[in-house]
């Protein structure tokens, strides 16, 4: 939409247009909508299958084993869905990102390595890759 048009009563800019800022801002607010929706949905999830555990049985509940993975797997589910971490991933993803920060700078302080990151593609990948 064209900023410079003007509407006939007023003589005022017409709404709209406000280029690639505005545009970033819907998009970001969309996007923290969409979160704020999906963590909504995931904690009425939680409290049904809380509530479903509370109602039921200790007994029934243990003896069970579907239910247990079931329960485990919807957990794990909602887990995944909200990113959650906990401090042991962190530490593993922290570890990982240290030891690939290590082989880089080894890579280019050896006399082949030059700040050079070899990637090796076999199979239809690096047949495609060519």
């Amino acid at each position: 939409m064209n900023s410079d048009i003007t509407e006939p009563e007023s003589g005022k800019k017409a709404s709209g247009g406000g280029g690639p800022a505005r545009s970033k801002r819907a998009g970001r607010k969309s996007e923290r909508q969409r979160a704020e929706r999906l963590y909504r949905v995931c904690d009425r999830v939680l409290d049904k299958l809380l509530e479903g555990i509370e109602n039921t049985d200790a007994a029934d509940l243990v003896s069970d084993k579907n239910g247990l993975k079931a329960i485990a797997a919807c957990l794990e589910d909602i887990k995944g869905v909200l990113d959650v971490h906990s401090e042991r991933d962190l530490a593993e993803q922290e570890a990982r990102i240290a030891r690939l920060r290590q082989t880089v700078e080894s890579g280019a302080e050896g006399e082949n390595g030059a700040g050079k990151l070899v990637v090796v593609m076999d199979g239809e990948t690096g047949e495609y890759a060519g």
